[in-house]
């Protein structure tokens, strides 16, 4: 608003006879403006009725037509005095609104599922899916609206039912009766998306950085990647190791400059909206978790983690590691084979003791059990 605005200005008075002469001349013409355009959307501000342009020439305008929502949602104008943006979100979010639940409620089971119950999670109009499960959609966006529109609830809900727990195992009758799984009789294998594998990388070895908001972060970048800049050296920064630990969501994102961490494993494109991501299969995937410098440093971590915890005996740090990596106890006959690899490591490969269970700790991060949702 303007107390913001003048604000930002003052500050700069008294260092600078340039930057007052300038802000006194902007203010003067602020102020010779009678009627200023202002786009709503930056601050609440009186509104004002724009008329319909003849034949979009600026020189024959109608008379003004009050806003509003489109006729055939609501046709009751705004109110006269503020921006229309309390009454355009009052009315998104009122309960007598059943799309805005029926939406979230979809991208919700879509994000838990891998799919939603209407496929086109951006697009619920005539030439979007059909949902598979109608009933459910209704009652579920209901449940969502009756519990004061909490998503923890809903995620509760939808994490202790049957349905999610479902192994990805399916049963003979149900392939027979289901066999594209269109109607959730079996879990769908999910392989986590680039942000999940990379933030479970992360506190799998415990060098997670938990802290949330504030201003986003910039991960180690390599050589490579760096030289692509129009101007080598500029436009991306160097955050303290322990700000690069902090969760995927919080990384600087700079269109020409993507972490090769994520965009290897199919991170949104950021020159357009993503309502729904493809999980692909590629080589550079496997070699870049077997030989990238953010996967080896992170088994470093989580190996040092493992020798601090149980000690140099390797059956213990071959339970510890595979515990760590995969959340279930490993079997006898996973631990034996760990122990192997060990010795083959240490004997044929000439590596001493903690470089083997570096090494080791590297293929438990590439294990399809850490990499899918079964």
């Amino acid at each position: 608003d303007n107390a913001l605005r003048h604000g930002v200005l003052d500050a700069g008075l008294n260092t600078s006879p340039k930057l007052a002469q300038l802000v006194t001349e902007y203010r003067r013409l602020e102020e010779a403006l009678k009627n200023p355009r202002r786009a709503p959307g930056f601050w609440e501000a009186p509104g004002f009725d724009q008329p319909l342009y003849t034949r979009g020439d600026h020189n024959k305008p109608t008379e003004p037509i009050a806003r509003r929502f489109l006729e055939i949602l609501d046709a009751k104008p705004f109110k006269p005095a503020g921006s229309g943006r309390l009454e355009l979100a009052a009315k998104i979010g009122s309960a007598d609104n059943p799309l805005t639940a029926r939406v979230m409620v979809n991208r919700l089971w879509h994000h838990t599922f891998g799919r939603g119950l209407v496929g086109t999670v951006d697009n619920f109009g005539r030439l979007g899916d059909q949902p598979t499960h109608p009933e459910l959609l209704d009652w579920l966006a209901g449940y969502f609206i009756q519990e004061g529109w909490s998503l923890k609830r809903l995620h509760r809900l939808i994490l202790t039912s049957q349905s999610y727990q479902t192994s990805a195992t399916p049963t003979a009758e149900a392939l027979k009766a289901d066999p594209a799984n269109d109607l959730f009789s079996r879990f769908d294998m999910r392989r986590l998306t680039a942000e999940e594998i990379r933030d479970s990388v992360l506190w799998v070895g415990g060098s997670g950085n938990p802290r949330m908001y504030g201003p986003g972060m910039y991960v180690a970048l390599p050589k490579e990647v760096l030289a692509s800049q129009s101007v080598p050296g500029k436009g991306w920064g160097d955050s303290p190791k322990v700000e690069q630990a902090r969760r995927s969501i919080y990384i600087h994102v700079k269109r020409s400059l993507l972490s090769p961490v994520l965009l290897s494993f199919d991170l949104a494109e950021t020159d357009r909206s993503t309502p729904v991501r493809f999980a692909t299969t590629q080589p550079t995937q496997a070699l870049g978790m077997l030989n990238g410098s953010f996967f080896n440093e992170q088994a470093r971590v989580l190996a040092d983690r493992i020798r601090a915890e149980v000690g140099s005996q390797p059956q213990a740090q071959v339970r510890r590691a595979l515990h760590r990596v995969t959340t279930r106890p490993p079997s006898d006959l996973e631990i034996s084979r760990g122990v192997a690899l060990l010795q083959l490591l240490t004997s044929e490969e000439g590596l001493g003791a903690t470089a083997a269970l570096d090494a080791f700790c590297l293929l438990a991060f590439n294990l399809n059990e850490f990499l899918y949702l079964e």
